[in-house]
Order: structure tokens, then sequence, then C-alpha cells
């Protein structure tokens, strides 16, 4: 896939579940009562979902169960989430995965 192919499939899809999107980002928890940052990218190789800043993982999961029953993502990962430093893959494709 080139430049422009990846460009026209990423992005139509996530503009065609940018609402959808938009709700799951504003997902509170039940718990803490907040709700994720969620960004959405794309290169060559897929489309991903970052989670940042949320309050616990158990959050994060049910945020990232969501997402990929919106938009098959590649890879969905949690960064800086509850104290945990760096990154940890909540999803993988390929079935790899917390």
């Amino acid at each position: 896939m080139n430049g422009s192919e990846a460009y026209d499939l990423y992005e139509g899809e996530l503009a065609a579940n940018s609402k959808k999107l938009g709700k799951i980002k504003k997902t509170k928890c039940p718990v803490h009562k907040k709700s994720v940052r969620l960004v959405c990218d794309y290169d060559l190789d897929g489309v991903y979902a970052h989670i940042t800043k949320c309050c616990c993982h158990e959050h994060a999961k049910r945020v990232s169960k969501a997402l990929k029953d919106v938009i098959d993502f590649d890879e969905i990962t949690l960064e800086n989430c509850d104290g945990l430093s760096g990154t940890v893959s909540m999803f993988k494709r390929n079935g790899v995965g917390v």
C-alpha cells in the first residue's frame, strides 16, 4: 500500500466513525468520573489508537473494547495511565495484548 492509498483508507475510516469515537472519548469512568485522552493516527502499516491520561486500567480496558468494536485498529496502546510509565499494548491485530 502506498501513502495515498493508506491516506484514503485510514483517513476515511476515521472520518466515517468520528462521532462514535467522540462518544467513546467522552465516556466517563463509573468509579472516578473521568474520561480518557484519545489520539488516533495511522501510517502505511495500519491505524492506531493511543489512550492517554486515563484514571485506571479498568476504564482503559472498557475504552479499548469499545474502540475495537468501532474500528479494526491494528494496535491500541495505553500510555501513562494511573501511574504506569511508558506504553502498554492493550491490543494488537495479531492477538498479542493485555
